[in-house]
């Protein structure tokens, strides 16, 4: 039974250690190439999220019809609305008859397109705003036409 109540002990003894440690220090951190110091309170960081905590939205570029103004704009509501990023989505339009179409941008990684990319990285880092990319163009991974006529 003493070893029993004894480990009990250190083991509440180690936890109360790790629960002033963590709510009272700071730790550095690596942000994308950038070093800052980040709260440990957890109570603070709840009440007030920090920015690497905020919400992602995934952000449809339908057909790449975007255009930088509009870039911006929904970047600058997304900040307004403590969000913490977006994930870009460039997909096809609907492939329903009964959709509207949605009118097409420049093609996926050509240099227009590319500008754009570059416009909305310039306007995330402004914000301090996390913007990653779907890793290619449209709603599936891989093009389902070409997959059917394969043998």
């Amino acid at each position: 039974m003493g070893m029993k109540k004894s480990f009990s002990a250190s083991l509440l003894t180690a936890l109360a250690a790790c629960t002033i440690v963590f709510n009272t220090c700071k730790t550095v951190v690596n942000n994308d190439g950038f070093r800052k110091e980040i709260s440990n309170d957890l109570e603070a960081d709840f009440l007030n999220p920090p920015s690497y905590a905020g919400l992602r939205a995934f952000w449809w570029w339908l057909n790449s019809n975007v255009t930088k103004d509009c870039i911006t704009k929904d970047l600058e509501a997304m900040k307004a609305n403590g969000y913490g990023g977006a994930i870009i989505f460039d997909a096809g339009s609907s492939n329903y008859t009964v959709a509207l179409k949605t009118e097409p941008g420049p093609a996926f990684l050509s240099d227009r397109w590319m500008e754009l990319y570059k416009h909305a990285i310039r306007e995330a880092d402004r914000l301090g705003l996390e913007l990653t990319i779907n890793v290619q163009s449209g709603w599936n991974p891989g093009d389902h036409q070409l997959l059917r006529s394969m043998p």
